[in-house]
């Protein structure tokens, strides 16, 4: 069981009647088979995070990040998504020597073959220190890397519904993904090296490191919260930095940039006048940064006509059915769990492209127990099938009975704690009859007493004045 509290009662009713209101989909086309990607890693950082109230710089989701369990559940359904569309692929989590994650909390779940995951610790992070750490663990495992497999840095809250070989094909140092976001253009949330570019990306992630350093000196942002390290990567796309085209959000780059194709640039780490550099400097001096948009590689993972839906949309960082990633960031992480369970029966409830290996494999597990079902009526006969419904009936009976007991004790609990308040309040109000009958007896005075009160037991006629002495 989850556990978690994923939505409301009203939401998950609605869920749950999509779910069994979807009628069999039928005899779809086969799920497309991927090429063997062995060269591919997918690597997820994870630190258990400090204890820090929510602020200006710091939401109320990021409570999410400090359950371990929920954590847990999100790397599994992340690395099982890999797995079935990156089949052998390399899967990693990188932290801190603290942290305890466990491995049979993330294992696949048996119906999805492939790689076991590692676990990486690395020495000398700071859990304080979070996006420097994420940093660090990158250059690290980018330097122990012998250039083996091509590299995703990904988000735990990431599912990859589709296969990405082709992004590979492209030359490139690093590739992020951009969107409509003047503050934010780029989103950390994932990055892309190829396996013969492991040293250029080792360098630029080291520039990455000094420039979020710089950006917490400043007070740009907080620490632990995951847009200090974006403030170092929204330089990507910042003319400053060697960008020449229109910037993100305005009217140009509406009109200029398709939103569907990527974006190619030099960074150059430090500011300056790029704009006449010669060719020859770009190599040495800056790295070659490919731009692939964000609705296809870093989609929001949001129901259709949300109001995150529509901030997302304005972005062109929605997610469609064409995203390869979907990302369930902030307040969306409570739908990636929904999203991995109906999105299957019920494709219309998200805007998002569904992955039709899981599918698969869902359409086969139910055929498997419907033939489980029906191989055992067909062996027990007549007698046997009366038997299936005798216990049926009594199945259900058992349930209506746990659950007239539980409204029971239910009802009881109610009860007693009305009666306790009660007792409590009658309490309070025997005290402080004492209290002034005391007061009143130790001054004689006249008074006028409203009707029905009681004083030490006696009652008093209405608006009558009386003498109040050794009550």
């Amino acid at each position: 069981m989850w556990g978690w509290r994923w939505a409301s009662f009203a939401h998950v009713s609605l869920l749950a009647s999509l779910v069994i209101g979807q009628q069999d989909q039928g005899n779809s086309s086969d799920a497309s088979t991927y090429p063997e990607a062995k060269d591919v890693a997918f690597v997820v950082y994870y630190s258990s995070p400090p204890s820090i109230r929510a602020s200006e710089h710091v939401p109320g989701w990021s409570e999410w990040d400090r359950d371990i369990e929920k954590v847990q559940t999100m790397i599994r359904l992340n690395f099982e998504s890999a797995r079935i569309t990156h089949p052998q692929c390399r899967l990693v989590v990188l932290t801190d020597n603290s942290t305890e994650i466990s491995l049979d909390k993330i294992k696949q779940d048996g119906r999805a073959e492939g790689p076991e995951v590692e676990v990486i610790r690395i020495d000398g992070l700071d859990n304080e220190e979070e996006m420097i750490s994420r940093l660090k663990a990158r250059i690290k495992f980018l330097e122990d890397e012998k250039g083996n497999h091509h590299i995703v840095f990904l988000d735990t809250d990431m599912l990859v519904v589709k296969n990405m070989n082709t992004v590979f094909e492209d030359d490139f140092d690093i590739a992020a993904t951009w969107r409509h976001n003047p503050t934010m253009p780029v989103n950390g949330g994932i990055l892309f090296v190829r396996k013969d570019h492991t040293d250029r990306a080792h360098d630029f992630f080291r520039s990455m490191l000094k420039m979020t350093e710089q950006a917490i000196l400043q007070h740009e942002k907080r620490r632990w919260f995951g847009q200090s390290d974006q403030v170092a990567l929204s330089k990507i796309m910042n003319r400053k930095y060697g960008y020449r085209g229109p910037m993100p959000g305005s009217d140009a780059a509406r009109k200029e940039l398709n939103q569907t194709s990527p974006v190619r640039t030099t960074f150059y780490p430090s500011p300056g006048d790029w704009s006449a550099a010669p060719a020859e400097s770009a190599h040495k001096y800056g790295f070659n940064v490919l731009l692939l948009s964000c609705a296809l590689y870093n989609g929001a993972g949001a129901h259709k006509g949300s109001q995150t839906a529509k901030e997302c949309n304005e972005q062109a960082c929605c997610c469609s059915d064409q995203s390869a990633v979907l990302h369930f960031k902030g307040r969306l992480k409570t739908a990636m769990h929904y999203y991995w369970t109906i999105a299957c029966a019920n494709p219309f409830f998200f805007q998002c492209a569904v992955l039709p290996e899981r599918c698969e494999i869902e359409r086969n597990e139910k055929a498997r127990r419907e033939r489980e079902k029906s191989e055992r009526r067909k062996n027990k006969g007549f007698v046997g099938k009366i038997v299936d419904s005798l216990m049926g009936s009594s199945y259900m009976a058992q349930k209506k009975l746990q659950l007239r007991e539980s409204l029971r004790d239910l009802s009881q609990t109610v009860k007693g704690v009305a009666a306790t308040k009660a007792a409590k309040e009658a309490s309070m109000k025997e005290q402080l009859d004492k209290k002034v009958a005391a007061t009143l007896s130790a001054v004689p005075r006249q008074i006028t007493l409203p009707p029905g009160y009681k004083v030490a037991g006696h009652a008093v006629k209405p608006h009558k004045k009386v003498i109040m002495h050794n009550l």
